[in-house]
């Protein structure tokens, strides 16, 4: 039997997952994820700021002992939107390897959109599927045809668009209900192009795919849950309408409610409102009746990504 572990550092968490390989499938031994903020500044700066890297190589050294411990015996550590576009990149990379012993690489917006796929494989169906995920950087969009063996990826867009950079941005903690309408319209206006170009995609049904943590936060209140349970979540779907009900219902939710809310947790209050802005502004140009949430992602693609059975992903379009 064979153990990977699989590390995805984004901008706002710090995810491991490390899986045995039993057959055509992966039984997960561990799991971890731990918010690290890496991104925080660096969009005002240029630069991945001390704090923020030294919250991240602490994390980094817990999770390079999970793994000493568990007896791994291939690792696939991957970086994306916050130290695409950091100007101290190379740096930090090396830092990572000298204290942790740990090997990142920095991938390519493509190749998150093809991890992200694979990630979410097992809940696509036949029909076209727009996958978009939210994160603490970047937000990508992803348009599926899952017609023959293949999942095809028609068009893709990554905008450098997230939570972490929206919190940065927010002058308060706390929006009226015309500060969050004027938000939506902002972030809109980054993924008009996208969908205007894709207008022909949407005259069929389209089933959307959300794999955020706004995501599967709104889903888990929609459900009505007590705390945030990831097994009653994950691949639950739900009219997409209700969901941006709940999205301004948040949005108009002030910040010591929203902490002590169990669902969304101090660690998640802060970034749901530019999340929801920017799950709204999506849906305000794409027309889709359900979605299912998707707790999942990187982490998920790279083990997925190891498997025989793992489908082939194929862009037939450039995107960007």
């Amino acid at each position: 039997m064979t153990r990977v572990a699989a590390i995805d550092l984004g901008t706002h968490n710090c995810r491991l997952i490390i899986g045995e390989r039993i057959g055509d499938v992966f039984k997960t031994i561990r799991v971890q994820s731990t918010i690290v903020l890496l991104g925080e500044g660096a969009a005002k700066t240029g630069s991945l700021q001390p704090a923020a890297i030294d919250r991240t190589i602490a994390a980094l050294k817990r999770f390079a002992e999970i793994i000493d411990d568990e007896d791994v015996s291939e690792i696939r550590a991957v970086a994306t939107e916050a130290c695409r576009m950091a100007e101290n990149r190379e740096a930090f990379i090396q830092t990572i390897r000298e204290q942790t012993g740990l090997d990142f690489e920095i991938i390519p917006a493509r190749e998150e959109v093809r991890l992200a796929v694979l990630a979410s494989a097992p809940l696509i169906e036949a029909g076209n599927i727009m996958m978009f995920d939210i994160g603490g950087g970047s937000t990508e969009v992803i348009l599926l045809d899952t017609a023959g063996t293949a999942l095809r990826v028609l068009d893709w867009l990554s905008v450098p668009l997230g939570v972490v950079r929206g919190r940065d941005a927010m002058a308060a903690d706390e929006v009226s209900a015309e500060e969050f309408q004027a938000q939506i319209k902002t972030d809109a206006k980054i993924f008009t192009g996208f969908f205007e170009k894709n207008a022909h995609f949407f005259k069929a049904p389209v089933h959307a795919i959300g794999s955020s943590a706004t995501v599967t936060t709104l889903a888990a209140l929609a459900l009505g849950l007590d705390k945030y349970h990831r097994a009653r979540v994950d691949g639950a779907t739900f009219k997409t309408e209700n969901l941006l009900t709940l999205a301004r219902e948040v949005a108009a939710t002030p910040l010591d409610v929203r902490i002590a809310n169990a669902v969304i947790g101090a660690e998640r209050a802060e970034f749901m409102i530019p999340g929801c802005a920017i799950f709204s502004a999506i849906f305000s140009l794409a027309e889709c009746d359900n979605l299912t949430a998707a707790d999942r992602g990187l982490r998920e693609g790279i083990l997925n990504s190891l498997l025989p059975t793992a489908p082939k992903v194929v862009f037939s379009g450039q995107g960007g």
